[in-house]
């Protein structure tokens, strides 16, 4: 999800599907040992996640199924996310061959709290039903509250930081996993906002409240933070995290989203501030990319076009970068939805229905991007790479740029 303060609406990512149970059957393996709500467990130690007590690396993809109530989707005719809803057994299946051991979901905030006139309960337990099948299915699950789309500049529940819809989303979902490690809570989805100290002890008692409001009630789950505009400090005075995030479980596991593009906040492009950004950061805390992808061409509202300015062998770097930094893992956004920047893309059928392939590509279902279906990238394209980094294995050799088309 990517914010551009007061030009672009943020991209919000989240939807429902009903009565997922018996879609799909337990069976997958995670790396570090068998998955199920009944047997697993999951937690921080020191720098680490662990599973069973063994390091543990998320190898997560983002499903866009779950953005808002399928009805409301349906209604504004929200076609790019509307397929990830109704194809979500196949998609699992497609994320399973992938590599990926998780899978994070999107999720409408409004839709999940109960004092919202937004609020729907067949909503809330459609994602229960959700988080439950991918769990049964061998998954760590990560749902992430956020805005969700179309709310205007100065909607007041368009917020920069938590608020209490936040709090009352979080206990009413996560009331129904307390006793699954598996299941592991992004409190908000990219804060933003002025990079400075005042800013900063805003966002942390907004987040302590959401913490301890989680923990009086039972929910002993890891929980994920995001910093501010996604950077632990800036090269201005007074813009760096200040401590204070506290947890009387210390099960905090620390989230960025380093995009790539200069027109977001985050200027990602320049490896060389890295450092500065995340990864001195990430030398003492648990730090793990929950949404990643290389944008190949223009993204919703979003005029960039990320092929034409950036080799890419920028991603190989990147994942070099996470690999040495021993971050906890890379999760790619958003891999089933059609006509959005994908690790996999749609396909037609000779009955011209459509399918989600699982061949890594480096375009979207328009053909967009660095390279096509004719002319494809030439070296490893952006979804092979990052099912490369899955296997444990980047391209040492730089990857040439193939010509745009």
């Amino acid at each position: 999800m990517i914010h551009v303060p007061n030009k672009i609406m943020k991209r919000s990512l989240s939807a429902t599907f009903v009565l997922l149970g018996a879609w799909f059957l337990a069976g997958t393996v995670l790396v570090g040992g068998k998955a199920s709500a009944a047997d697993d467990s999951f937690s921080i130690g020191g720098r680490q996640i662990l599973h069973n007590g063994h390091p543990f690396e998320v190898h997560g993809l983002t499903s866009v199924a779950f953005m808002e109530p399928i009805a409301q989707m349906r209604a504004e005719q929200l076609s790019s996310y509307i397929p990830a809803y109704e194809h979500f057994k196949e998609n699992l299946g497609v994320a399973r061959d992938f590599g990926a051991n998780t899978i994070r979901f999107n999720l409408d905030v409004l839709a999940l709290d109960p004092q919202n006139a937004r609020y729907s309960g067949a909503y809330l337990n459609d994602v229960a039903n959700a988080i439950s099948t991918v769990r049964s299915a061998g998954f760590v699950a990560i749902p992430v509250l956020q805005n969700p789309p179309g709310l205007a500049p100065g909607d007041p529940d368009r917020v920069s930081l938590p608020s209490e819809t936040y709090t009352r989303a979080a206990l009413n979902l996560m009331d129904r996993f307390k006793t699954d490690r598996g299941v592991m809570l992004e409190l908000f989805g990219e804060p933003y906002g002025c990079q400075s100290r005042a800013t900063w002890e805003r966002y942390i008692g907004k987040v302590n409240y959401m913490i301890a409001e989680l923990r009086s009630h039972g929910e002993n789950n890891i929980l994920l933070v995001e910093p501010i505009n996604q950077k632990f400090q800036t090269e201005a005075p007074g813009s760096a995290y200040p401590g204070g995030v506290t947890d009387t479980l210390n099960q905090i596991l620390w989230a960025i989203h380093p995009y790539y593009d200069p027109v977001t906040s985050f200027v990602g492009a320049d490896l060389s501030r890295w450092d500065l950004y995340f990864g001195d950061f990430a030398a003492t805390h648990p730090v793990i990319v929950s949404e990643w992808h290389a944008n190949v061409g223009p993204l919703g509202g979003l005029p960039y076009d990320w092929c034409r300015t950036h080799p890419i062998d920028t991603v190989r770097q990147s994942f070099k970068y996470f690999v040495s930094r021993k971050l906890d893992g890379v999760i790619g956004w958003g891999y089933d939805g059609r006509g959005w920047i994908v690790v996999m893309g749609y396909k037609k059928r000779p009955d011209g229905s459509e399918y989600l392939s699982g061949t890594p590509t480096s375009y979207n279902y328009k053909n967009i991007g660095c390279g096509t279906p004719e002319l494809p990238q030439n070296g490893r394209n952006f979804g092979e790479l990052l099912k490369d980094y899955f296997s444990g294995h980047v391209p040492d050799q730089p990857i040439p740029q193939a010509s745009y088309q």
